[in-house]
């Protein structure tokens, strides 16, 4: 049954003041940590705002500055569940084996050591 799935998760959620972000060379040092983070092998070339085929395209794109006021976190692995429920869930994820069980295993061991196995 459907009816007792849920979700594992992590989350942060950032409360606060949201401005544009004008300058291109600001733009630039940006989307390039962007860049670094999804695509960490390279094969682009570096952005800059000096580079003519970047600075139109630097104009075009919005990129919103965030100033937090509050952040608050929450998580959800298994906390609530019993040993034999845990382990359940454990040895499922386990079976099923998606590219983020492992990581979701780990988070259940390492938010429930109460629930050691």
């Amino acid at each position: 049954m459907a009816c007792p799935a849920t979700a594992y998760f992590k989350s942060v959620t950032a409360y606060g003041t949201a401005e544009p972000v004008e300058d291109i060379s600001e733009k630039a040092i940006v989307l390039s940590l962007f860049m670094k983070k999804l695509q960490p092998e390279g094969g682009y070339n570096q952005i800059d705002a000096e580079d003519p085929k970047y600075r139109p395209r630097l104009k075009g794109v919005a990129v919103v500055r965030i100033t937090p006021d509050e952040v608050t976190a929450k998580f959800k692995f298994g906390q609530n569940l019993k040993k034999e429920g845990r382990s359940g869930v454990i040895s499922g994820l386990s079976e099923r084996n998606h590219p983020r069980d492992e990581e979701t295993i780990e988070m259940m061991k390492k938010y429930c050591p109460y629930h050691s196995e």
